[in-house]
This record gives C-alpha cells, sequence and structure tokens, in this order.
C-alpha cells in the first residue's frame, strides 16, 4: 500500500477515494477544488493534508483520521458536516478563508483546544460538540444555530 500522496496537478478527486486507506500518513493535494464526502475517513494513520486551494470539505471527508495533527485549507470558505469529527490528534485549526461551519464538524475531537477562524459568518449545531476548546477566534460570527 501507499503511505503518502502527492497529486500537485489534480484539481478534481471522487467521492470515498481513498476511504479506509490506512497506511496513508501524508497527502499534497495543492490544486484540488473541494475534497469529497467520505474521501479519507477511516485513515486512521493520516497526520498531514495540504490542500490549500480546496474551496469546499464535504461531509466526513475527513471523519475519524485519528492521528491527523496538520491540516493546510487556506482558500476553504465551507466545512461540512462532520467532516473532521473524532480526529482526535487535531488541536488546533486554522482557517483564514472559512465562512461556514456545519454541524458535528469538528465534533469529538478530543484535542481540539485552538479555533481560529476570522472570516467565519456561520456555525451549525453541535459544530464543536464534546471538545476541550480553550480558544475561539471568529471575530465576523453573526450566526450560531442551536442544537
Amino acid at each position: 500500500m501507499f503511505s503518502n500522496i502527492n497529486a500537485p496537478s489534480a484539481s478534481t478527486i471522487n467521492t470515498q477515494a481513498f476511504q479506509n486507506a490506512t497506511s496513508l500518513i501524508t497527502v499534497s493535494l495543492p490544486l484540488a477544488k473541494n475534497i469529497p464526502i467520505e474521501c479519507f475517513n477511516y485513515c486512521s494513520n493520516l497526520t498531514t493534508v495540504y490542500a490549500p486551494t480546496a474551496s469546499l470539505v464535504n461531509s466526513s471527508a475527513f471523519y475519524k483520521c485519528s492521528k491527523l495533527t496538520d491540516v493546510t485549507l487556506t482558500a476553504c470558505t465551507s466545512i461540512s458536516s462532520g467532516a473532521f469529527r473524532y480526529c482526535n490528534s487535531l488541536s488546533e485549526i486554522v482557517l483564514p478563508s472559512c465562512d461556514t461551519i456545519g454541524s458535528y464538524a469538528f465534533a469529538e475531537c478530543s484535542s481540539l483546544q485552538i479555533v481560529n477562524a476570522p472570516n467565519c459568518t456561520k456555525l451549525s449545531a453541535n459544530c464543536f460538540a464534546s471538545t476541550p476548546i480553550l480558544s475561539i477566534s471568529m471575530s465576523k460570527l453573526t450566526s450560531i444555530n442551536g442544537g
């Protein structure tokens, strides 16, 4: 099996493309437009994701990537429901362009303490449920939907 994906020219990826790829450790997709539904879910050894041009992270894209620690999503404007749920090693997330965070997007991320999304305006229900967050920076937040 493979442990690294370096696809410098790939702009599209299929749904569930790398689901259950347990040997996968690093992913570099510098031109990806989005991260599809369940694309990397259950990649239990994935630690690093570099997708600076992806504007959308779809539902359950990184669900249960328990060793994920380093995420670069510079252009991401939307994180869909459950996208990073149960990513237990993720301690900090920086989303400089993100506008919307969906329901349960970071729920049960047991190490998540710092969230920096300065342009985020909308949070959906339970997006940070059961996380030990110490600091949230969202200076443009205008809508918080309860759950």
